[in-house]
């Protein structure tokens, strides 16, 4: 029997049918991962949005953060109940393509919801190119309000947005602030206030954004009776912050909870007991070895014990234009021209209460202009601020000063001097704050270029002791001597033989010795936010830069300085006192 052979034509169209089912079977295979790879590809994409609407509204709540702190805490977009503030409006910071209030009717916004609330959009076609540089629109949105109805309540809430595309991520801030002069001694970085040729005592809470060190010289001691010394940095023992060793000699001795005086202990690096000891952070009770903590009851606490930062204020308050300035009843402006809150010229009513002056300072080398302020002259014209505020953007002289005559605050856009004593007689609530440097002169203080030009011995203090009642903030940087700064960070001093300067040169330019005393009470807070000159010679320097110390052009006064009790709370706070904020709580609230 002959088996039959398929015909050719038939294989070929099994082949064929075979061939069609398997493109149609991969096809639909093909389509399904497209469609897979394309959901995944547009979670990616969504994933990625949405973290980076969340960077815009970080952006946003450090935007809000500062925006509040630039006007001191004091100003807020709405009540605590959620309606409009009136009274106290917040003013943005300067910020890229400019912040706008959403308030009632058309602000020109793509997405207008008239609540009042700060906002910042940015659109394909606009200038710039966003925050992201996806191309997509962004925006950021946030609210400040206190916490509240309380006016003591010291607690605010900040409420953020950002959006990038049609991604929306919203936050929640929740602060509270403190007045800075509730410290003796604060710093916005380093603190090398204890770096003295004498015997010194300091009461009251301490802190530095920074670190923060204790190096008295030889055979000195420091004693300290605070309730809080805390650094986000270090706590050193070993070194200044001129970078000079002392192992020896020194003592330091700090207060515990039972009002006993311990020693910090000297010795090298690694057994001095500061943050380079290996038992510093040690906390355990029953192991014979004592940290930190356990000396000091967690009252000296550095970075790694839980200090934490404590925002004051930006320079931008302080500077002209700015939350002071604003705020201010008598405004002392350039050319010897005074003006009050709305902007009209006092100057001609004020009489001798303003005056300028010029006299060389031999601690920087150069003549310094100044707009002598006499106090008493001031409130005799009848022009003494209302609200105890006065602000002015030019280098000032205070005279005449030892009843300033109600609560007072002075803001110098620039250095201030005082003459003779501030505050002394029917003593009030006061301040005198600085971006610059505060100096402090004699009554016997001479401004004849044959005094100020000569020796040291030839510019003699008064006799007897010089008072300075008032919270005093400053914004030179802890190194503010030529001949320790580096501007170029090489590592070395520009000009290390620079003049005759000390590195801790108190701002002083009279001899001081004998029986003479400076006595300082209030609250010491150093800013460190002046624009410093470009050079260490000072040459070539702007009006609004703060010369570097050349010269040492005093020998010191017995110092008596101290803190101002009723500055712990805000009862006994100068006009407009100087806040600082805390977040306790920072929390997102999704989508």
């Amino acid at each position: 029997m002959l088996n039959r052979e398929p015909k050719p034509s038939d294989e070929r169209g099994s082949v064929l049918i075979i061939a069609l089912v398997m493109i149609v079977a991969f096809t639909l295979i093909g389509a399904t991962f497209l469609t897979l790879a394309s959901t995944e590809g547009k979670i990616s994409s969504n994933h990625r949005a949405d973290v980076q609407a969340l960077f815009v509204a970080e952006s946003a709540a450090q935007v809000a953060y500062k925006s509040l702190a630039a006007n001191n805490f004091q100003g807020w977009t709405h009540r605590f109940d959620g309606t409009l503030e009136t009274a106290n409006p917040l003013v943005p910071m300067n910020f890229p393509g400019g912040l706008v209030v959403d308030g009632p009717g058309s602000q020109g916004l793509l997405n207008e919801k008239d609540d009042g609330w700060m906002v910042w959009e940015w659109a394909p076609g606009d200038s710039g190119t966003g925050l992201t540089q996806t191309g997509l629109a962004e925006s950021i949105r946030f609210a400040a309000r206190r916490a509240t109805a309380d006016p003591m309540d010291t607690q605010f809430v900040v409420d953020v947005e950002g959006s990038v595309g049609r991604f929306v991520q919203r936050l929640q801030l929740l602060g509270y602030t403190e007045p800075v002069f509730n410290y003796a001694l604060f710093a916005d970085g380093p603190l090398s206030e204890f770096t003295r040729g004498e015997d010194q005592h300091i009461s009251g809470k301490i802190h530095a954004n920074g670190d923060m060190y204790f190096r008295p010289w030889d055979p000195r001691t420091l004693t300290i009776d605070s309730p809080s010394i805390t650094a986000t940095g270090r706590m050193i023992r070993t070194t200044d912050i001129f970078g000079r060793d002392l192992y020896s000699g020194s003592h330091v001795k700090i207060k515990d909870a039972d009002g006993n005086y311990v020693e910090m202990n000297l010795g090298s690096p690694g057994t001095a007991m500061d943050s380079e000891n290996a038992a510093w952070a040690n906390d355990t009770p029953a192991d014979g070895i004592d940290g930190a903590l356990e000396l000091w009851d967690g009252i000296v606490r550095d970075g790694t014990l839980g200090a934490t930062r404590v925002d004051p204020p930006p320079v931008e308050t302080i500077e002209t234009g700015g939350w002071y300035d604003q705020r201010a009843m008598l405004k002392i402006r350039a050319s010897d021209v005074q003006v009050d809150n709305a902007g009209t010229d006092i100057s001609s009513s004020l009489g001798s209460a303003v005056t300028e002056k010029t006299f060389w300072n031999p601690a920087i080398g150069k003549y310094d202009t100044v707009q002598e302020l006499d106090v008493g002259a001031l409130i005799a014209s009848g022009n003494y601020p209302a609200n105890g505020l006065i602000f002015s953007e030019v280098p000032l002289r205070i005279v005449n000063a030892d009843d300033i005559g109600g609560d007072l605050t002075i803001v110098g856009a620039n250095t201030v001097y005082t003459k003779g004593n501030f505050n002394s007689v029917n003593k009030r609530a006061a301040a005198i704050i600085s971006k610059g440097r505060i100096w402090h002169l004699s009554n016997a203080w001479n401004d004849s270029d044959s005094v100020t030009q000569g020796s040291i011995n030839g510019r003699q203090a008064s006799n007897g002791t010089t008072t300075i009642n008032a919270a005093l903030v400053d914004g030179q940087p802890a190194v503010s001597t030529a001949q320790y700064a580096d501007l170029d960070g090489d590592g070395s001093p520009d000009d290390p033989s620079a003049g005759n300067a000390i590195a801790n040169a108190d701002h002083l330019l009279e001899s001081w010795g004998g029986s003479r005393t400076l006595k300082k009470y209030g609250s010491i807070v150093h800013l460190q936010n002046a624009d410093m000159a470009d050079n260490v010679y000072n040459s070539g320097i702007d009006p609004e830069e703060t010369p570097w110390i050349r010269n040492t052009a005093y020998s010191p006064p017995e110092r008596d300085y101290g803190y101002d009790p009723s500055l712990s709370g805000m009862s006994g706070q100068p006009p407009f006192t100087l806040l600082t904020g805390r977040i306790y709580l920072w929390q997102e609230l999704g989508s």
